[in-house]
């Protein structure tokens, strides 16, 4: 039988335990992105998707050329995407890192992501505090070549083709 003193030294680490779960919650990343098309249920690829955008209560999703809808919202998907990976830019819009082309400034303090997909799709952005820093460090990760003068603000920051990914013309469509 155990003592008072190891119950105690129990519950002790009992309650460390609680306070890191809820500190630090158990993330359930999505393996595949759920979608449907035409009533049927389809599961992209995390490399398959280049953005999401808010619609209400759900999400568009883009891969190279198509546009799929997600039952689940924007908020959603963000939590359950890896954050590496992926990164809101604004309230209704994440990107994925590795389809990122260029960030260019086109005004002090608002910038154009643009993107590797069959449109060259380009999405307005306004980074709020760290954001933009957080952007540029997470991105340098996929990026060839990244140079960027954030203290400047000003010009186009390094467009450099993404590390492992193919030219535009070279994207075949899934």
């Amino acid at each position: 039988r155990g003592s008072v003193g190891d119950y105690n030294a129990i519950e002790d680490k009992y309650t460390i335990y609680t306070t890191l779960q809820r500190a630090h919650p158990y993330r359930a990343e999505l393996a595949k992105v759920p979608v449907t098309r035409r009533g049927e249920t389809l599961l992209l690829d995390h490399d398959q998707v280049y953005f999401m955008l808010a619609e209400g209560d759900y999400a568009r999703i883009a891969t190279y050329d198509e546009r799929y809808l997600s039952t689940q919202s924007l908020r959603e998907l963000e939590d359950a995407l890896p954050p590496a990976l992926f990164f809101r830019i604004h309230r209704s819009s994440i990107v994925n890192l590795q389809k990122v082309t260029t960030l260019e400034q086109s005004t002090p303090g608002h910038w154009i992501v643009r993107l590797s997909d069959a449109e060259s799709t380009t999405l307005p952005w306004v980074p709020e505090g760290p954001n933009l820093m957080t952007f540029v460090a997470k991105a340098n990760g996929y990026w060839k070549g990244l140079n960027v003068d954030i203290a400047k603000g000003t010009g186009s920051v390094g467009a450099a083709q993404a590390v492992g990914q193919p030219a535009a013309a070279e994207h075949v469509s899934r």
